[in-house]
């Protein structure tokens, strides 16, 4: 994930960055940016795509509404997440840009833990966003039909896209007997044998993967549990590449696309994939209730988010990502949204398409959960002491 800091404090920078980097952000994919000049400049200059955007509204040369913009006009990253750091008198302002585009916001002075709360909350959007992105990708090459080449997977590619392929995969060296893909178990990156053997069993037949052979590829592509399980026959190395990661290959790549549907139609795969499931489920206490919302609303989805705490339930409809409906007891429209959102420990499911009840809400979602946050957050914020020194010259 590249990530793009611009502050005109070099204290703030450096918390900032101890923070990205803290969170498992490589240093070299983080770039600082002091004024609104440096911040243009390395939009258009960078390498790659520029993820996550973390920016003060108020930076010198640049402020929020017209770094909104500069992002609109730079393809690369045109779809950045961004979060802003706001004062409270710039709650307005925010308000009327929100209109345009969607973004986060922390308003000073905020602690470590919102500060890194909104970070994980943005960059699991961001990673939800490049799966859903190659998971699109992956729909559409199970939907082609090509003949599939003999080689071994990694023989096909061409050296670049290789050479990128190694750059962005993990790498684990494992000993013989290690199970890599387990059967009835999900298959959360494509595995790609490049030293030793694995014995692959499937509906009782058994046969033996080699250097450049892949392993577990139909249930990656599909979305659906393994139907096969692989192990390790030899010592063996392995590379690993995820879902967001090989939609950054395919974007550097686009022929990638084509190399994947080579090797799902490759002659002596048995079973036809499943389309991917929408739906989903979880609990509050693994992932927020903002964190969901803002999920929904990101990835533009329609359908009902049901909530179950026991002795409460409720729901809200969202239509294209946008919040329509709100429910719980006998509260509905904005203040049943707000009652859900105070709730920190809950099942959820997100059910595609299903719609419920009448249109009860009007606020677009981010104003919504702002609120929302706002209402959570008053009077318990609690800035640490490093913080406020990082923040103390900000009116």
């Amino acid at each position: 994930m590249r990530v793009l800091i611009a502050d005109d404090s070099a204290v703030m920078r450096k918390v900032l960055r101890g923070l990205l980097e803290g969170m498992d952000v490589a240093a070299d994919d983080i770039l600082e940016s002091q004024n609104g000049p440096g911040t243009t400049a390395l939009l258009a200059v960078a390498r790659q795509p520029v993820d996550l955007v973390i920016a003060d509204w108020d930076l010198p040369g640049l402020e929020g509404a017209v770094l909104l913009d500069a992002l609109a006009a730079t393809p690369s990253s045109r779809q950045a997440e961004v979060l802003f750091c706001i004062n409270p008198q710039q709650r307005r302002l925010v308000s009327e840009a929100l209109r345009k585009r969607t973004f986060g916001f922390i308003e000073r002075p905020f602690s470590d833990a919102a500060l890194r709360g909104w970070v994980q909350a943005l960059t699991r959007s961001i990673d939800e966003q490049k799966s859903m992105a190659g998971r699109a990708i992956l729909k559409n090459i199970l939907a082609q039909s090509q003949e599939a080449a003999e080689l071994p997977f990694f023989l096909r590619l061409p050296s670049a896209m290789i050479e990128d392929f190694l750059r962005l995969a993990d790498r684990k060296n494992l000993p013989a007997e290690t199970v890599l893909v387990e059967s009835g178990a999900p298959v959360a990156s494509l595995h790609v044998l490049t030293m030793g053997e694995v014995e692959i069993t499937q509906a009782g037949k058994t046969r033996i993967a080699r250097d450049g052979d892949t392993v577990g590829e139909v249930a990656f592509v599909t979305g659906d549990v393994a139907v096969l399980v692989a192990r390790a026959r030899t010592p063996v190395q392995v590379v690993s590449l995820s879902r967001p990661r090989l939609t950054e290959l395919i974007q550097r790549h686009p022929r990638m696309a084509d190399f994947m549907t080579q090797l799902v139609v490759k002659p002596g795969r048995s079973g036809q994939p499943s389309t991917v499931k929408a739906d989903f489920t979880g609990t509050l206490q693994s992932m927020s209730f903002a964190d969901v919302i803002q999920l929904l609303q990101i990835t533009g989805k329609t359908g009902s988010f049901m909530l179950d705490a026991g002795d409460r339930k409720g729901g809200i409809y969202l239509e294209s990502g946008e919040v329509r409906h709100a429910w719980v007891g006998e509260a509905v429209g904005e203040e049943a949204f707000y009652e859900l959102a105070s709730w920190t420990k809950a099942r959820f499911s997100f059910v595609v398409g299903a719609r419920a009840g009448a249109l009860t809400v009007k606020q677009p979602t981010m104003s919504l959960l702002m609120e929302a946050m706002r209402r959570v957050d008053e009077g318990a914020r609690a800035p640490t002491p490093r913080l406020n020194e990082a923040l103390g010259h900000r009116p």
